[in-house]
Parts: structure tokens; sequence; C-alpha cells
């Protein structure tokens, strides 16, 4: 941030001439034996360098606060409210975690029967939804995000589309993650039709309001593909 502020160099070399003419003023009046003329000098110098300082001082606030809000934890915050107003009623929060080891994080529930959302006007309650993805509080290099394939989801649609087994649809869809974001993660979900989970490893540490982005893109891009076969 505050090299963003000194590469704006006119700010910063007015307000660098600003307090040299002020501390010059208060020394000069201080040598001259501090009469009431000379004061009224050095005041009258301080006074317009002051206007120098106040614009280094609104500038230097402007970025401070648009750093923070546009940090990468609030931009992802805000982009995931968005995502699931953007996919209400599919998406729901169903449990979030502050804790530590495996229980980081939040899950997200999906719609487990999507006739279930023409329901107008009744209320969706989480026993309607079945887990879809996970994601950690840290999004460090090496943690993870989870999504969750549920079988009973997919049993009439993969025999309709000859798929073969919600195992190979996992592992598809993982491919298609790796390749498509194969700058910022790997994806790779096992063969055993008893674990249904797709992990997303992250290649990288994010904290910027431009990964928080992609981390929706990416949410975006598996929800499409569940929609698409489910």
């Amino acid at each position: 941030m505050l090299g963003k502020l000194f590469k704006d160099w006119k700010i910063t070399l007015a307000a660098a001439m600003s307090l040299a003419v002020i501390a010059s003023a208060l020394a000069r009046a201080i040598v001259q034996g501090g009469e009431a003329e000379h004061w009224l000098d050095a005041i009258s110098k301080i006074a317009g360098s002051v206007v120098a300082l106040m614009v280094f001082v609104v500038a230097a606030t402007a970025l401070l606060s648009n750093a923070r809000s546009t940090s990468f934890e609030e931009t992802l915050k805000r982009e995931l409210d968005a995502f699931i107003k953007r996919h209400k009623p599919f998406i729901l929060v169903l449990e979030e975690y502050t804790g530590v080891g495996d229980k980081n994080g939040a899950t997200y529930g999906i719609l487990e029967h999507h006739e279930d959302m023409l329901k107008k006007g009744e209320t969706f309650s989480a026993d309607l939804y079945t887990p879809f993805f996970s994601l950690p509080v840290a999004f460090t290099k090496g943690s993870q995000i989870i999504f969750y394939f549920d079988d009973d989801t997919f049993a009439a649609a993969l025999k309709e589309k000859n798929i073969g087994s919600v195992a190979n649809l996992r592992k598809d869809i993982a491919n298609a993650v790796s390749s498509e974001f194969s700058d910022i993660v790997k994806a790779h979900a096992f063969s055993e039709i008893s674990d249904r989970r797709m992990f997303i490893n992250l290649n990288k540490h994010f904290d910027t309001p431009e990964e928080a982005h992609e981390i929706i893109h990416l949410l975006d891009y598996v929800f499409i593909h569940y929609l698409a076969i489910a």
C-alpha cells in the first residue's frame, strides 16, 4: 500500500517539502529571538504547508481504506454471498466451522432433488440438501476444497447417459478442473465407489481480491458440471 503511495512522487515530494518548510520556519523564528513578528511569519509559512500535508494524509487514508475494503477475505465473503444468492435455492450454508484440524471452514449444501426448487413460497430447510462442497478457513498452499457427489443424486442420470459410475464422474470432473485451473489448483478423486469426495488442492497461497474471484469461478465451474449431469 505504501509502495503505491510513494509511486505518486508529486504527492510525496509535496509532503516532504512541506515538512521542510515547517521545520525551517520554526527554526528561523527561534534563532531570531522568538519575537511576535517572527512567529507570525513562521505561522504564515506553516499554514501554506499544512495544505500539502493534508493532501498527503487524505491520499494515505484513502489507500488504507481501499486496502482494507478489498482484502481477500472480504472479497471472498462478499462473492460467496453473491454466489449463494445467484444460485438460490440450489445452494445453502449447512455448517460453519471455526475450530482447528479437519473442521475448518464451511460446508455448503445443494438441493438433493432438483424438483424441490419448484416449491414456491415454501421454506427450504436443511434436510432437503445434501453436502456439495467444503471450504477451508485459510486458503494456503496445500489447503483443500472438497466436493461431494452423492450416488442417489446421480443414479438416474448415470443410467440414462451411460456414464458408468459416480466414481468415473468424479474423476472426469476432477480432470476438467485440473485442466481449466492448472495454474492455481490440482484436482483428484479416488476410484473407490464408497468415497464420494473430489479434492481440489490449492497450488499457492491466496491473498488478493483477484484470487478470491478465482475461487468463485472454480465453484461456478463445478456447479455447472454438477447441474449438467444430475
